[in-house]
């Protein structure tokens, strides 16, 4: 539920705003918006820059992984393992 960089939240979603979604990214025209940047301590005192991206950015990272992973998961071998989410290791 935390607000991404353009305000919105998951709460806010409704089928209207995906198809406005999948519409701009038809027609080629979808920009991602720029991250909100926020600082955060860590233990030793320093600082830590956080981005996070607008919910809809994050929607369309989601579903373009997914695609990705539909086509290409298959033609990985077994002994690949590296960023993959159900690889299993040994």
């Amino acid at each position: 539920m935390t607000e991404g960089s353009d305000g919105k939240t998951i709460d806010g979603m409704s089928l209207t705003r995906i198809a406005d979604l999948i519409d701009l990214l038809r027609k080629e025209t979808y920009q991602p918006k720029p991250a909100r940047r926020v600082y955060i301590s860590k233990k030793n005192a320093k600082m830590r820059l956080l981005g996070g991206p607008s919910f809809d950015d994050k929607l369309v990272q989601k579903v373009t992984r997914m695609i990705l992973e539909a086509i290409y998961e298959g033609q990985f071998q077994d002994c690949s393992h590296g960023f993959r989410s159900n690889a299993f290791y040994d």
